[in-house]
């Protein structure tokens, strides 16, 4: 095939090419804003200090959950607006040694966690767990009592409500209540502990989506 008519049929083919394209819409992009729901989590950590008991571990810590957790700073950090806060529920606890007993077979067995909102009523968090304490430890997950959960969600509920523009909450403060056997018996216990809550914060952002 010649170069003159090879041009012939390339210059053909690139005006039918142009007729078509012609024809056709091109579609022309809008733009549209969706709510979409964004989960991001927090934490509240709680330190414990067993030092100089016998036999039994027993410590007391009161948390003031609307301080601790911040809620406007940590939607504000998401992007979030605070009206459209949508739940915080409690996802999970866990554990861990910070500081070890220099007793090699130092343990506390028959552990257990209770919470209190306010002045009610003493209810288990976390129930039955045994641990070594003579070695630093990873977070370890804890066994979860579903009344004590509930305890917490429904305070957390409440903060909810009020971020959105209710009524604002009341007995925002959780007692923390760890009791268990420290073993062997009969030598002084010291080690220090941690346990951690674990939330989940969902709420509604606003973005913009493109739409052909």
């Amino acid at each position: 095939m010649s170069k003159t008519l090879t041009r012939r049929l390339s210059a053909i083919i690139l005006l039918a090419s142009v007729a078509f394209v012609g024809t056709q819409c091109i579609p022309i992009p809008t733009v549209t804003e969706k709510a979409v729901e964004l989960a991001v989590g927090s934490t509240i950590t709680m330190e414990y200090v067993a030092e100089g008991i016998i036999n039994t571990h027993d410590d007391t810590i009161i948390v003031n959950i609307a301080d601790s957790l911040d809620i406007e700073e940590i939607v504000a950090d998401a992007g979030i607006d605070t009206g459209d806060l949508i739940a915080i529920t409690l996802t999970g606890v866990a554990y861990r040694v910070t500081e070890f007993d220099s007793n090699p077979n130092r343990q506390i067995v028959n552990g257990n966690v209770t919470v209190q909102r306010g002045a009610g009523t003493v209810t288990p968090l976390v129930t039955d767990f045994t641990e070594m304490v003579n070695t630093v430890t990873d977070w370890k997950a804890g066994p979860l009592d579903a009344a004590g959960v509930a305890v917490i969600n429904d305070l957390l509920s409440d903060l909810v409500d009020e971020a959105n523009g209710g009524s604002p909450a009341t007995n925002v403060t959780a007692t923390f209540h760890v009791t268990g056997d420290s073993e062997p018996s009969g030598d002084p216990t010291d080690f220090v502990w941690e346990i951690r809550l674990y939330f989940s914060i969902v709420g509604t952002i606003h973005v913009d989506m493109v739409d052909f």
